[in-house]
């Protein structure tokens, strides 16, 4: 008696494993589609997030006004010159945690140029750059911020382009599916042209005033606006003092 109702136990917990083997296909398998889910979702919040950014460069905006989705520079050996970028967020209501730099480029046979995934400070076009700046910030919704990040050109390099790109993403590490083979990086890019040419330039030092006076200016206005104020105080004593006597000697 006992030996038969421990065989229809076991056939009745073999039964209920099969039942549920059924009507729930295997947790691991489910687990990884959930998490491919979740994974897609941020994937698609991020290339959303990139419809709402833009970036211009402005080097010719004092010149002609115009912003321009491509970079045409020229630079003398031994000069330095702004990369002027500006950034536009058009989302009504969000703010874009942004990061940019530089990447090489590719040309094939036909001049079609490529951007590279590097976007490192280690690469050749990145040890031009000043890098003290942030690479990162916040644009507030219909919001725009200005980067201008210094190029100083050795005066080894003579005659000749360089072609780069500008790499802008999200501010955020992308991370790899588990079914994927490969890391998607989701970025814009826009091509640069730095052509090198003419004598050595020989006005760095005057450069180099003007850059520490621009920098600087807000400290050197309050400077002077401090000495003025001291000599208008200085010489209203003497000017006083100057009274007195004059009004004492009269006496």
């Amino acid at each position: 008696m006992k030996r038969s109702l421990w065989i229809l136990i076991s056939i009745a917990c073999i039964w209920v494993s099969l039942w549920q083997t059924f009507a729930n296909p295997d947790n691991t398998f489910t687990t990884w589609e959930q998490t491919k889910i979740v994974t897609q979702d941020i994937k698609w919040a991020t290339i959303n997030d990139l419809n709402f950014l833009w970036m211009r460069f402005c080097n010719n905006w004092l010149e002609s006004r115009k912003l321009t989705n491509q970079l045409e520079l020229q630079i003398q050996p031994g000069q330095k010159k702004d990369i002027c970028l500006v950034f536009f967020n058009v989302s009504p209501d969000k703010p874009l945690d942004v990061k940019f730099w530089f990447s090489a480029t590719n040309i094939d046979e036909k001049w079609k140029i490529s951007c590279d995934d590097d976007m490192t400070t280690k690469n050749d076009f990145s040890k031009l750059i000043d890098q003290t700046g942030n690479t990162w910030f916040i644009i507030p919704p219909n919001g725009k911020v200005l980067k201008k990040l210094k190029m100083y050109i050795s005066k080894t390099y003579t005659g000749n382009t360089m072609y780069w790109c500008l790499a802008y993403k999200m501010n955020k590490e992308e991370a790899m599916d588990p079914w994927q083979m490969f890391l998607f990086v989701y970025r814009k890019t826009a091509p640069m042209a730095i052509t090198i040419t003419g004598n050595p330039y020989r006005f760095w030092r005057r450069d180099d005033l003007k850059d520490t006076y621009t920098s600087n200016r807000n400290i050197v206005l309050k400077t002077i606006i401090a000495l003025l104020g001291l000599w208008i105080v200085v010489s209203i004593i003497q000017t006083a003092k100057k009274k007195k006597k004059h009004h004492h000697n009269k006496k």
